[in-house]
C-alpha cells in the first residue's frame, strides 16, 4: 500500500516540474500573457452598428497595451477595447453582396506581444445607404413635445430623399439651443413618428410616397448621427434605409413675427377671462384670458394660465406670480407654440383692418398679477421664442375683467 500511494504521488509531480521554465541560477520564468477572443467569428447584420465581442487575457502584465485593428476595410472602425470587452463599428452594408473581414486586437508589453483575431461577416440584403443628411428642429408642437424634420437623399441637392418626421416627447430645459441635436432613440408610427409627414419625395418635392409603417432609430456616434430606419408601403414593400455621419442641426423653431422688443402698456381694451377647471385632468385649474383692442386694432394678449386644482370659479380671478412651463403645473403659464394653425399657450399679439398681423409667443421669463378692488393689473416680463436672438416683451395691462365659467 505504501509503494502504491508514492507512485501516484509521483505522477502528479513530474509534470508540473517539467512545465516550468528555469533560468541558469534557478529562478523561474513567468509564463508569457496570451490574447483570445471568446468566439472565433460574428455575423451582423446589413444595417450594421455598434457591436461588441469579449477577449481575455491570460498571465497580463502591468502596462500591457491593447491595439485593435481591422486591416483592408473600411467599414469597421471605432475600435475601443477595454474590461474584457471590444466594441467596434460595421457600416451598412448596401453593396448587394455579402463580405467578410478580420479584426485583430494585439496585446503588446515590455519584450513581447501576442495576437488574437476574429472573422466579421455581415450580410447583404436590399439596403439604401444614403449620404446626406438633413435636419430641422421645428420647435413645439405641444405640451412637453417638440418636432422635427429629417430628410436622408444619396444626392447632395435633395432631388429625391426619405423625409421622417418626428415628435419627440421632452422635458422642461432638456433641450440644448446651443448645441441641437436630434436626441437619441427609437421611434415608429403612430406615437412618435408624423406618418402625413413621412414619406419618399421625389421630383424636388413635387410628388412624394406615404408609408404605411415607420420606425426610426437614431444614435448618436463618433461621426455624429446613425440613423437605421425600416418602412412599409401601402402596397406591403419593405424598405430599408441607413444614414451614419455628420449633421447640423438648422434651428426652425420660432414662431415669433416681431423683429424688435416690445415695451408696450396697453389701454382702451377688452378683456375676458374664461374658467375651464381642470381641463388637462392634471390636477389643477385654468385660467384663459383674452385682452383685445377695443377698436380692433393694435396690440393685444392671450394667457393661459393654471392654478391649484382646489380653487373653483367662485374662488376668483387668481393673483401672484406665474412662470413658463409645459406640465400644467400650478402656478404657472403655458408658454406658447403653434398646433394645427392655431394659437396654443401664452402670445402677444397685433392686429389690424384684417386681422391677426402679428405675434409673438412668451417661452421663458414671469408674468405678475395683482389685484386692488374690482381692477386687476397684469405686468409681463418675457422673452420671444427665438433662442438665436431672443426679443424681449414687457407689457402690461390694468382694468377690470369680465369672468365666464366655462366647465
Amino acid at each position: 500500500m505504501e509503494k502504491g500511494l508514492v507512485c501516484i504521488l509521483c505522477s502528479a509531480i513530474l509534470p508540473l516540474f517539467f512545465s516550468c521554465s528555469v533560468k541558469d541560477d534557478g529562478q523561474e520564468i513567468a509564463a508569457a500573457p496570451e490574447i483570445s477572443f471568446a468566439v472565433p467569428g460574428m455575423d451582423v447584420g446589413m444595417e450594421g452598428g455598434m457591436f461588441e465581442v469579449g477577449y481575455n487575457i491570460e498571465n497580463g502584465t502591468d502596462g500591457g497595451i491593447l491595439s485593435p485593428s481591422a486591416e483592408g476595410t473600411d467599414w469597421i472602425g471605432d475600435m475601443r477595447a477595454s474590461d474584457g470587452i471590444l466594441s467596434f463599428n460595421v457600416g451598412a452594408n448596401g453593396s448587394g453582396e455579402s463580405r467578410t473581414a478580420v479584426l485583430t486586437l494585439v496585446y503588446s508589453w515590455d519584450g513581447g506581444a501576442d495576437t488574437a483575431s476574429v472573422e466579421i461577416r455581415q450580410e447583404a440584403g436590399n439596403l439604401k445607404v444614403m449620404d446626406y443628411m438633413y435636419c430641422s428642429y421645428d420647435g413645439l408642437a405641444g405640451p412637453g413635445v417638440t418636432q422635427w424634420t429629417v430628410k436622408l437623399s444619396d444626392s447632395p441637392d435633395f432631388t429625391e430623399y426619405y423625409r421622417i418626421s418626428f415628435m419627440i416627447p421632452m422635458a422642461d430645459g432638456e433641450l440644448d439651443y446651443s448645441d441641437l441635436r436630434l436626441p437619441e432613440g427609437s421611434y415608429s408610427t403612430p406615437r412618435t413618428l408624423v406618418q402625413s409627414g413621412t414619406a419618399y419625395v421625389t421630383e424636388g418635392g413635387e410628388s412624394s410616397v406615404s408609408f404605411a409603417e415607420a420606425e426610426v432609430a437614431v444614435a448618436h456616434t463618433e461621426a455624429g448621427y446613425r440613423l437605421t430606419c425600416g418602412f412599409l408601403t401601402v402596397t406591403k414593400e419593405e424598405i430599408s434605409v441607413v444614414y451614419e455621419g455628420s449633421c447640423d442641426v438648422e434651428d426652425n423653431s420660432s414662431a415669433s413675427t416681431i423683429g424688435s422688443d416690445v415695451d408696450t402698456e396697453l389701454d382702451a381694451h377688452v378683456a375676458v377671462a374664461y374658467y375651464w377647471g381642470d381641463m388637462n385632468n392634471a390636477g389643477t385649474s385654468n385660467w384663459y384670458v383674452l385682452i383685445d383692442p377695443e377698436s380692433g386694432t393694435g396690440e393685444g394678449l392671450q394667457l393661459d394660465f393654471y392654478i391649484d386644482g382646489s380653487k373653483t370659479f367662485e374662488d376668483g380671478f387668481p393673483v401672484g406670480t406665474f412662470r413658463p412651463s409645459s406640465s400644467y403645473g400650478a402656478g404657472t403659464f403655458l408658454y406658447g407654440f403653434v398646433l394645427g394653425g392655431y394659437l396654443q399657450g401664452t402670445w402677444y399679439l397685433l392686429f389690424n383692418d384684417s386681422g391677426l398681423v402679428g405675434y409673438a409667443p412668451m417661452s421663458d421669463g414671469v408674468i405678475t398679477i395683482d389685484r386692488d378692488g374690482e381692477e386687476y393689473s397684469i405686468s409681463i416680463d418675457c422673452t420671444d421664442d427665438c433662442h438665436s436672438d431672443p426679443k424681449s416683451l414687457k407689457i402690461k395691462w390694468s382694468g377690470t375683467l369680465e369672468l365666464v365659467d366655462k366647465t
